[in-house]
């Protein structure tokens, strides 16, 4: 769990810096965490979030796409609610590319199945405008 609460640091600091390109080897340390346990599990779509943010603010269009996909096909193998994290951040990621429809019909669908359960914050997420 500590890798992945220091890469959250970490890729939050060098994206805010404009470092983006230094994110790629310590959010893939703590990618690799992720299969540990549910938490480290749950985590990575955080992190995830974050990384996507800053591949977008640098202008790095097609790794944000390539990244959300791989986290929403892992996503797709977990139970619960895991599946819509997935859903959420393939809905950011078509936002980020400009892809507004795709955006809109993932980001509905995660928010709808947050309504009753979003103890993390992801329908908020999945509402912003």
């Amino acid at each position: 769990m500590g890798v992945l609460l220091a890469a959250h640091g970490s890729v939050a600091g060098l994206g805010a810096l404009g470092r983006a390109d230094e994110i790629g080897p310590i959010a893939a340390r703590a990618y690799a965490t992720a299969p540990q346990s549910f938490s480290t599990a749950v985590g990575a779509f955080g992190l995830c979030d974050i990384h996507l943010m800053a591949l977008h603010a640098a202008g790095h269009v097609q790794a944000v796409g390539d990244l959300a996909q791989r986290h929403y096909l892992r996503a797709a193998d977990m139970p619960d609610y895991s599946r819509l994290r997935g859903v959420a951040l393939r809905g950011h990621a078509a936002r980020y590319q400009g892809r507004l429809r795709a955006a809109i019909g993932n980001l509905r669908e995660a928010q709808a199945g947050f309504a009753h359960v979003d103890e993390e914050g992801y329908a908020f997420r999945c509402a912003e405008r």
